[in-house]
Order: C-alpha cells, then structure tokens, then sequence
C-alpha cells in the first residue's frame, strides 16, 4: 500500500510541476501549444482554452477563466473529486476499479464535453 501511494504522491507531483512550469512558460511567450484540432478543421474542440482558463485562475480571474472554457471550469471539482476517488481505491486495492459514482461521473462529464463541443461550434 505505501508503494502504491508514494506512486500516487509522485504522479501528482510531476503532473503539477509540468503544468505550472507550462503555466509559466505560456505566461513568458504569450502562447501555448496550438489545438492540433482546431488547426486542421478550424472548429473548436471541447478543450481548446484550456490552457487560458487555467492560466486565467492562477490569476484569480474567474470571468477570464469561465469565457475561455466554460465546461471544463464547471466540470473541474466534479474531476478533482473523481481522481481523487481513483488514487484513494488505488491506494487501498491496488487495480480494483473505483466507486461506481465515480464511472458515472466520467461518462456525464465525457457526455457534457461531447455535447459542450458541439454547441460551441454552432453558436
């Protein structure tokens, strides 16, 4: 189990230095990586402004931040609390798989960005 949760604690680590030294980094150029998506098909995907909403809430600007990617700001907690049930069950069982509320917290959230992403486009 102690395995398994330092393995966790590390994951969690990397993933958030890369992000805040992307943050910085977007934030010293004034751009990021450009959405592969939105370049061959001119739409938007249901992330593009993902990387301004979260640069936007380091800032504290929450109406920058809601603009810019209003589903996955609303999705964010629900996400938070999804991960954060996938790391516990890991950590207690290993490979069992996590709560059921949890499943279906990731299919409503993939439905919401499905359909986020297309209402997007059309208005």
């Amino acid at each position: 189990m102690k395995r398994r949760a330092v393995k966790v604690i590390t994951i969690g680590t990397v993933c958030l230095v890369t992000g805040c030294a992307y943050a910085l980094l977007c934030r010293a150029l004034g751009f990021g990586i450009p959405c592969v998506f939105h370049l061959v098909t001119g739409l938007q995907c249901p992330g593009c402004g993902v990387s301004r909403m979260f640069i936007s809430l380091l800032s504290l600007d929450f109406a920058a931040a809601l603009r810019y990617n209003a589903a996955v700001l609303c999705l964010l907690p629900i996400g938070v609390a999804v991960a954060a049930d996938y790391a516990v069950v890991y950590i207690k069982y290993g490979a069992k798989t996590p709560h059921r509320w949890a499943e279906l917290c990731v299919w409503l959230m993939i439905g919401v960005l499905v359909a986020f992403g297309a209402l997007r486009n059309l208005i």
